[in-house]
Parts: C-alpha cells; structure tokens; sequence
C-alpha cells in the first residue's frame, strides 16, 4: 500500500486499526464488503478495481488483495440451531465476507460454491451458538462423513449433524443435549434436503 501512503496511513484514513488492516492483508481475519469499501475509498481506487473486476486503478500492493482473496456471499437465510425455520423461496445476498483464497483451498472450499448464513437458536451448543456466521460448501449436497451439515425438512432450514445408521435410516444430532436426536426412516428420506456443509464458523465478541 505505499503508493497511498502505506498500511498506517491507509488504516487513519479508512477508520481501520491498523492491527486490524495488518490481519486483513496477512489473510488472518475476515472482513465484510462495507471494509473494502473503506479501504478503496483510502487508497483512491475503485471497489471493483480492488475485487479484481477491473484492470484501471492505481498498481500498488492493493492489487495482492484482489489476487489474494474471495468475496463470499452472506445470505439472508437463518439455519435453526432448533426446531427448524422456515425460509423465503429466494435467497438474497446482503453482504459480503472476504477469506484468504488459499486458507480455502486449505479448507477443500472452493470459493465458487461457498455462502455464509447465520444461525438462530441454541440446539447447536456449546459447538454453534446463536447468531454464529457460518461458512457453508454448497457443492456438498450429500451426506459424505458424520460432519455438520445444513438440512431442509419439509421446507425448515436446520444445522444439525448427520449419521447414517446401518439400517439406511439418517440421525439428525444436536450437540445441546436439551434437544433430542430427531431419526428419518429410509422411506422418508426423499423429504430431506442437503443444502450443504458446514466448513467454519465465527462469531463476535
């Protein structure tokens, strides 16, 4: 960032500590679209120059942001960490939240496939808890390991962990022990729905 005056200049005109903006570059911390927007403004180029959607703009060390990381779309759509919510039919994106490519490609999350959504309700507790952000692979929509998955049910949308029994019947698995594990026979199975799987959560502090 030296052609803007370098990374301290950039986080006093961005409003951005600079430990903060420092984690951002680094790849260490996540960050939502209003962030870029600030840092853009900062550094006098363009939101779509610093996402990478154009080539015009000022060439300085921005341009390893673009290169570096992934705008994931953050849905309007709540999974129930309980009894399960029922959801509008589209999906609409309100946000963005930007992760490092290669933490991604660590990850087995290909950034194409990948949607944030957030969580309403305790049944997911301690693991999950309510208001959690969770980041979501939807090109997983079967049932690959005993992992966390997003699952619609005649329509409710719920966060849940998966086990298939022996027996071909699916264990919908709550980690608060508050709620007990809900089964689906083998001829219900058609009613259930893999929207994907949960690969990483982040809340606030």
């Amino acid at each position: 960032m030296h052609n803007a005056g370098g990374n301290r200049a950039v986080a006093k005109k961005s409003n951005i500590p600079l430990s903060t903006l420092d984690f951002y570059i680094a790849g260490k911390s996540d960050f939502k679209l209003t962030k870029l927007k600030e840092i853009a403004e900062a550094c006098n180029v363009s939101l779509d120059w610093l996402i990478g959607d154009e080539t015009s703009g000022n060439s300085n060390d921005l341009n390893s942001l673009s290169n570096d990381f992934a705008l994931v779309p953050q849905l309007n759509i709540e999974a129930s960490a309980g009894l399960g919510l029922v959801n509008g039919d589209h999906e609409i994106v309100e946000n963005h939240i930007a992760f490092k490519k290669e933490w991604l490609r660590r990850h087995d999350i290909n950034p194409a496939f990948a949607s944030a959504i957030t969580v309403a309700g305790d049944s997911m507790d301690p693991t999950i808890r309510n208001g959690d952000t969770l980041l979501i692979d939807t090109s997983i929509n079967e049932i690959r390991d005993n992992g966390i998955y997003i699952v619609i049910v005649n329509g409710m949308t719920m966060v849940k962990r998966v086990h298939i029994k022996l027996n071909r019947s699916i264990t919908l698995i709550s980690d608060n022990s508050n709620y007990p594990d809900e089964e689906i026979l083998f001829d219900e199975i058609h009613q259930l729905h893999i929207a994907g799987r949960v690969m990483w959560f982040g809340r606030g502090i």
